[in-house]
């Protein structure tokens, strides 16, 4: 869908465990087509489970589930103005 979308994608926002394909990969292939867009991530696992996908570092964006609107609009904010260059980030698939 990313690739026939013409105008610009300015954030994902993913879960990290989805059926198919990790978020991680997601990130990885979507950033790969439009290296500027941003991510955040709003995993349904909390620990171990996320470290266990590889995707979170340092530099990753994510929101703890469960999460008031406010914080939603807080953490896109925040993404859409702070995140690095997501295509510079390394995720470990």
């Amino acid at each position: 869908m990313a690739a026939k979308h013409h105008s610009t994608i300015d954030l994902l926002l993913t879960d990290v465990v989805m059926p198919n394909m990790s978020g991680g990969q997601l990130a990885k292939e979507l950033t790969a087509l439009r290296p500027d867009t941003k991510l955040l991530f709003v995993p349904g696992y909390a620990g171990k489970t996320l470290f266990d996908h590889k995707v979170l570092d340092l530099e990753t964006n994510f929101l703890q589930k469960p999460y008031s609107l406010k914080q939603l609009s807080l953490k896109i904010g925040f993404a859409l103005s702070h995140n690095p260059n997501p295509a510079k980030l390394q995720y470990n698939l």
